[in-house]
């Protein structure tokens, strides 16, 4: 197994488990944790013998997203913040393009850019403690991962405006019947479900696989692109926002132990 930056790899035989590895933090992703998912996705993409990438959480969440104490640090510049949501975006780019099956095991919450980056897989299975969330604009934030483009094609417009306007957490049954994801197990099953999927598709003939996953993906990579740039313009705008900024904090503060402590008295 190797690490670094926030991601951990152990490879199998035709398949490899990437473990986003902030426990302490529910795997919130910092910048170094999104330029190692990166690197690997390069990687990967490179592996003639990877035929099947599987994202995973460690601890009890896959993702809470974006790590708010680093977005809403003194010292965080707007240019390289720019930059930031630039390079989340290639993220989405990658897992599109990747020439692998890409596997989201979402062992438990997958809120904001943890929930994101699971719509932009190619296949979600889901514990049944999962839940997703999409709270960016009860944070005054934006959208950043072309979920404005691929989960209404997952889920339907209407129920994919409804849980982006409301941020209301969606629990594994309603995402299971809604299509965002393709099974739900029990969580102490999830990794052998989703292994003996991998193992499946491991055996197909991989050139089938690629020509299947392009014709899926590249359809409408044009209507995907033209709403990541949309989005980037808009992200980056609501991170500079003193509105944004303010609900961040407030954010940050009602998960500290004395906030914690006024809510029970």
């Amino acid at each position: 197994m190797t690490q670094g930056g926030g991601v951990q790899v152990e490879q199998r035989a035709g398949v490899w488990i990437a473990t986003l590895s902030r426990p302490e933090e529910r795997n919130a992703f910092d910048l170094a944790m999104i330029e190692r998912l990166l690197s690997l996705l390069d990687e990967a993409a490179a592996a003639p013998e990877l035929r099947v990438l599987i994202l995973t959480g460690a601890g009890r969440a896959f993702s809470s997203g974006r790590d708010l104490k680093e977005l809403a640090a003194p010292e965080t510049d707007a240019s390289n913040e720019r930059a930031a949501i630039y390079r989340l975006q290639t993220v989405t780019r990658r897992l599109v393009q990747i020439p692998k099956v890409v596997c989201a095991a979402v062992n438990g919450p997958a809120i904001g850019l943890g929930a994101e980056l699971a719509v932009a897989c190619d296949v979600r299975y889901a514990a049944d403690t999962a839940t997703f969330a999409f709270p960016e604009a009860q944070l005054g934030l934006f959208f950043t991962g072309g979920v404005l483009h691929l989960l209404p094609r997952l889920v339907g417009v209407g129920r994919a405006t409804h849980w982006l306007l409301t941020g209301a957490p969606v629990g594994a049954v309603e995402a299971l019947q809604s299509g965002l994801v393709t099974r739900v197990t029990p969580a102490e099953r999830l990794m052998k479900e989703v292994l003996s999927f991998a193992d499946t598709i491991a055996q197909t003939d991989p050139g089938s696989v690629e020509r299947l996953k392009h014709a899926l993906r590249r359809l409408d990579e044009r209507e995907l692109d033209a709403v990541l740039r949309l989005e980037e313009d808009a992200a980056w705008a609501s991170v500079n926002s003193a509105e944004a900024r303010m609900r961040i904090r407030a954010f940050l503060d009602r998960g500290k132990p004395e906030a914690r402590a006024g809510e029970r008295d």
